[in-house]
């Protein structure tokens, strides 16, 4: 049960981008839709962040993208979702069905729409899937930090509970990855992420027999390789609310994602678009439900809340 409620909270991530130019020591990779590069003197304290999730390796995202949780009975709007899909699409969704049960779960629990808002010390992030919504606020200095979900149908299911830094992984908010399994490379790759200069790093995993297998939900919780482009601009508290966490000294603003060694289909995870501006007490604030529990002390019912919120649909 706790090896399911961890994976569930995988909520991942990312973009891809093409590199233009290169000289001996780096490649600047930059998106056309992108902001011109962002002068790196100016490091980024307080704003708003927008995050896109993309699934490059096939065209099921524009499904769930389209599915609207706020109106109601998500199984009839996917059902009627895949109908009027491509004959491409169909195939796509029955082999996915068939072959990698956990990545159709992934896409299904994706948060779609998510909002970061920083002011210094301090990240806030909402968001919302098909079958909940979420929020999540950490204070970079107490290590303290507070989450609340709820269904999105009109039944309005929630819980809020408060955890440490060091239980995100515990609690299922957010998976830790551990760098003695993995194999990291650091690139001289700097690729242009929402107009600022991404350094890229490469996560394998040291035995890749570990990784996620398609067909068994609670297998294992190993990602297969992680592609990370990190900013000494962005703060380090974002990578509290990113779907994994890994140490890097900068703020990570992409993830590519490969549950499985079969690589054509990651999940991607991107900051879209970085807005400096000033932010309100409000808008950090998040909603609370009563009581407010603890992790430390009520894991087990804040594990059986989740899950039944999570498969509401």
């Amino acid at each position: 049960m706790k090896k399911l409620f961890v994976l569930i909270f995988y909520l991942f991530a990312i973009s891809s981008c093409n590199a233009p130019s290169a000289d001996k020591k780096t490649v600047l990779e930059k998106n056309k839709d992108q902001d011109p590069v962002q002068d790196i003197r100016q490091k980024f304290t307080e704003g708003k962040i927008e995050i896109e999730i993309t699934t490059p390796g096939t065209s099921l995202g524009e499904i769930f993208r389209n599915v609207d949780a706020r109106q109601g009975n998500v199984r009839k709007q996917l059902e009627n979702a895949i109908k009027v899909s491509s004959p491409k699409t169909k195939q796509e969704f029955e082999a996915i069905s068939n072959k990698n049960p956990m990545m159709l779960l992934n896409l299904m629990l994706l948060p779609w729409k998510s909002y970061i808002f920083i002011k210094p010390g301090k990240a806030t992030v909402k968001f919302d899937a098909l079958t909940y919504h979420g929020e999540n606020t950490v204070d970079d200095k107490s290590g303290h930090g507070t989450f609340f979900i709820s269904t999105q149908d009109k039944r309005n299911e929630k819980i809020t509970f408060t955890y440490q830094k060091n239980e995100l992984g515990k609690a299922g908010i957010q998976s830790t990855i551990s760098i003695e399994d993995y194999t990291i490379q650091k690139t001289p790759i700097v690729e242009n992420v929402a107009g600022f200069n991404c350094k890229k790093s490469i996560y394998t995993l040291k035995h890749p027999g570990n990784a996620i297998d398609p067909k068994m939900v609670s297998n294992s919780l190993k990602v297969a390789k992680i592609e990370v482009w990190s900013s000494d601009q962005m703060p380090s508290s974002v990578n509290f609310l990113n779907p994994l966490y890994i140490n890097e000294k900068g703020g990570i603003m992409k993830l590519k994602v490969f549950y499985t060694t079969d690589e054509h289909m990651p999940i991607i995870y991107c900051f879209k678009k970085v807005e400096a501006k000033k932010i309100s007490l409000e808008e950090m604030k998040i909603q609370q439900s009563s009581p407010v529990y603890n992790y430390s002390k009520d894991a087990l019912r804040i594990a059986g809340q989740v899950m039944g919120i999570l498969f509401k649909i």
